[in-house]
């Protein structure tokens, strides 16, 4: 009877042993995480929030008044893809960079928040990262640079 607690509570410690390993190399490979997370591009650290959903990024960030200082929204796709944006409902214009496997591969600065035109890359992507306008520039962010945690 003692062996069988012990062998159990071996077994348990091993289970519980394997699921955090596999939690800390699971988040230690992520660079985001749908509540956020710090992440640094160019010369910058930004709060990213990470939206994947099919509505939420249908919203992204129409009907806000702002982006905080040093944050930005991603939009994750299911696969490399062509993404269009548009400014509808936008109420402060912003910085798009389109992203693929984490490393830039175009940017279009300043986009006036009253824009009528639909935005694209020149390069598939997977993922758009949308800052504050001008902060591509401030960062010095340029193509070719990688998304970091």
């Amino acid at each position: 009877m003692k062996k069988n607690k012990i062998l159990a509570m071996l077994i348990l410690l091993a289970v519980l042993l394997a699921l955090g390993i596999f939690l800390y190399l699971k988040n230690k490979n992520s660079i985001y995480d749908s509540n956020g997370r710090r992440a640094s591009l160019g010369n910058c650290v930004f709060n990213i929030e990470a939206v994947s959903g099919e509505d939420d990024r249908k919203k992204g960030l129409a009907g806000r008044d702002t982006l905080c200082n040093d944050c930005g929204m991603l939009f994750v796709f299911d696969k490399e893809g062509d993404y269009f944006f548009w400014m509808k409902d936008m109420r402060f214009p912003i910085d798009i960079i389109w992203l693929r496997d984490n490393k830039v591969v175009d940017i279009i600065q300043n986009v006036n928040h009253q824009s009528k035109n639909v935005y694209d890359s020149n390069e598939k992507s997977d993922k758009v990262l949308e800052l504050n306008a001008n902060d591509a520039s401030r960062c010095e962010i340029q193509v070719g640079d990688k998304l970091k945690k």
